[in-house]
């Protein structure tokens, strides 16, 4: 059983974010969809106007970590051993062909051990995460999972150690903020949300590490990736 999983934050993306994996949705057992609340009825109301080759399930939550917010809620709902997870920072954010979700999708269901899979990330300074030195980990934006257990036990795991930020970890962030998206330390309550997420999202590469699964880089050093990287760090 293989599940898409996609956290919506505007609900115009719904459609275009859809259209990404339009290549692959057949390949899919269920579409799970996560909305900030007050987007559930549109969000929902937009999916059904597109013909989609299989069921899906609206979760509304609070947004309060941003894209975590839904990821953790979509975790907790899938039933799935296998599954890819995205938000829709692809459409406004990211520069993501419909081939790159095709190349994510194969690399999961096909891997033969327990994996995370997506774009790997590095930075010159470690930060600690969970009480250790973390320096690389798997961008959250889009990524593949091939599981043993629960994804909720994941889920579990993750927020029970997402209460605590070290402060040396806060401002790594904070500074990463300040140069790449000062807009968002303007609100308190965004810059906090957006702390939170890049956490998590060196947690659940954590999580994978103590756990034994691969870690698989989609991208591999490809010249056409860092060349779409600078783009978007410079028109997106």
């Amino acid at each position: 059983m293989v599940d898409l999983c996609l956290h919506i934050f505007n609900p115009k993306h719904t459609r275009p974010l859809l259209r990404v994996f339009a290549p692959i949705l057949d390949q899919f057992d269920c579409l799970l969809v996560s909305t900030p609340t007050f987007a559930v009825e549109e969000v929902t109301s937009r999916l059904h106007e597109i013909q989609l080759p299989q069921q899906y399930t609206v979760i509304g939550v609070d947004n309060e970590r941003n894209d975590w917010s839904g990821y953790l809620a979509l975790l907790r709902k899938t039933q799935a051993d296998t599954f890819i997870i995205g938000n829709d920072s692809i459409v406004n954010r990211r520069l993501i062909r419909r081939r790159d979700v095709l190349s994510l999708l194969n690399l999961t269901i096909n891997w033969e051990q327990p994996c995370l899979v997506g774009e790997l990330d590095t930075a010159r300074v470690s930060v600690p995460v969970d009480g250790r030195s973390s320096s690389s980990w798997v961008s959250s934006y889009l990524f593949g999972m091939r599981i043993n257990n629960k994804a909720e036990q994941i889920a579990s795991w993750l927020e029970s150690r997402s209460s605590y930020i070290p402060e040396n970890t806060c401002k790594f962030f904070m500074a990463h903020l300040e140069k790449s998206r000062p807009e968002l330390l303007a609100l308190d309550r965004n810059a906090c949300g957006k702390l939170s997420a890049m956490y998590l999202e060196r947690l659940l590469t954590e999580y994978a590490v103590l756990n034994e699964f691969d870690i698989v880089s989609q991208y591999g050093g490809s010249w056409s990736r860092k060349l779409f990287k600078l783009i978007e760090a410079r028109v997106l």
